[in-house]
């Protein structure tokens, strides 16, 4: 049977911070603090957890539907932070509806992803959030520089298979044939966006072109949401110290250096990597860890939520990409996008097209499993299964390593320029 590694980004700090793989000792949760000196002075650093938000039917729905936490020693930080994540959750969430200011009882109502697909489905315009316009542009150059594989219009394939992902190694069906066919007709691929959708920035409006009732069309930016409001937190706060972590897949490190642990896939308790992350740089990870299940006629067939929007099934040649970059919305949409392409060529091709289309540093690591079979990760420290990992980067990611531990399986790590000479 095949399970999935749980590829999870534990943080802790470095010296002067830097990250944690497990091999380090794990902070509990309520006593997650560090001494830092600076200068004569000493700062408490403490993770700190942030809560929910309410909709318009008075439900708490987890911020950014997921865990979101920061480490730093500024209250007033934290504070700051959490009113501007409740806005950026509530305008992204393409779910549910808000009131402005996350009020409740009454208001007007946030014009969000949600109200934009509302409106699509009816063939209206509708003026919104100059953020939201930003993020849909950057979006679609995502798209175009990934020549497809990141795809904001994939909830069709998304809702074909709907209920069967779970978080356990679990068996199920693929959807059938016709339904993957149909679902692959409704993605809108990048070629035709501009025959059905308008971002008109000046006037900060969005206009549906083409439209048909019986059309399935839809967008979901939960790919890169996430780094692009780590982005706009780094530039709202670029002077404090801290480490932001979303939902342990996009982390971001700002006025210091922090050691983060890339969990091994054959031991949930142990690190495979333990990388240093520079100040100013941001770390994202996409794994099949999750949501997943096991092709109940093929044992040895893992399907996961990060869909090929070419093919309507996820590729099961990495157990993980990890991307870092100076770009946090980068990071977060190319480790979506890498995860299906198998071609080195082709993969190098989007990493160096992504670094001059958006000016930033982009380095990455696929993780491949070279076992026969998928073994489940253990949960002892005393007894790591021993499952062969091949480690594939770019030159520039080598550079983050600080270190693997033995015993991890490692078989062989490859520099990603050096194949394609």
């Amino acid at each position: 049977m095949k399970f999935l590694c749980l590829i999870v980004l534990l943080f802790s700090l470095w010296g002067c911070e830097k990250k944690n793989d497990g091999v380090l000792p794990q902070p509990k949760q309520g006593s997650e603090q560090a001494s830092t000196n600076h200068g004569s002075q000493q700062a408490l650093e403490k993770v700190h957890y942030f809560g929910s938000v309410t909709t318009i039917e008075d439900q708490y729905v987890p911020l950014l539907h997921t865990n979101v936490m920061v480490k730093t020693s500024d209250q007033s930080l934290v504070d700051a932070m959490e009113f501007q994540l409740e806005g950026y959750h509530a305008l992204f969430d393409q779910f549910n509806y808000y009131y402005e200011s996350n009020s409740q009882g009454s208001g007007p109502v946030v014009k969000n992803l949600k109200v934009v697909n509302d409106c699509w489905k009816v063939g209206e315009p509708v003026e919104v959030d100059p953020r939201l316009t930003q993020l849909l542009e950057e979006s679609l150059e995502l798209m175009a520089v990934t020549q497809g594989y990141f795809n904001i219009f994939i909830n069709p394939l998304l809702d074909a298979y709907e209920g069967k992902f779970s978080a356990f190694p679990i068996e199920n069906t693929d959807p059938s044939p016709a339904q993957i066919e149909a679902a692959l007709e409704a993605v809108l691929p990048l070629e035709s966006v501009e025959a059905h959708l308008h971002l008109d920035s000046a006037k900060g409006t969005i206009e549906f072109l083409s439209w048909a009732p019986d059309e399935n069309r839809s967008i979901n930016l939960g790919a890169v949401a996430k780094g692009y409001i780590a982005g706009q937190l780094q530039k709202a706060f670029p002077d404090q110290k801290y480490l932001l972590n979303l939902g342990s897949s996009t982390i971001v490190a700002n006025g210091g250096n922090y050691r983060i642990g890339l969990s091994s896939p054959h031991h949930r308790n142990l690190p495979l990597l333990r990388i240093g992350l520079p100040s100013g740089m941001s770390l994202s990870t996409s794994s099949s860890s999750q949501n997943y299940y096991i092709l109940a006629d093929d044992s040895q067939t893992i399907r996961c939520h990060l869909l090929d929007p070419f093919t309507g099934y996820s590729k099961d040649c990495y157990w993980s990409v990890t991307v870092i970059s100076s770009n946090p919305m980068v990071a977060d949409a190319l480790s979506t996008a890498l995860y299906n392409v198998e071609d080195r060529g082709l993969a190098m091709t989007i990493i160096e097209d992504a670094r001059e289309v958006f000016q930033c540093s982009v380095e990455v690591c696929f993780v491949q499993n070279l076992s026969a079979t998928i073994l489940p990760p253990e949960d002892s420290a005393s007894s790591p299964t021993t499952g062969k990992l091949g480690l594939l980067m770019t030159e520039g990611f080598a550079s983050y390593v600080e270190g693997t531990d033995t015993g991890m399986g490692i078989e062989s790590i490859e520099i990603l320029e050096n194949q394609l000479l």
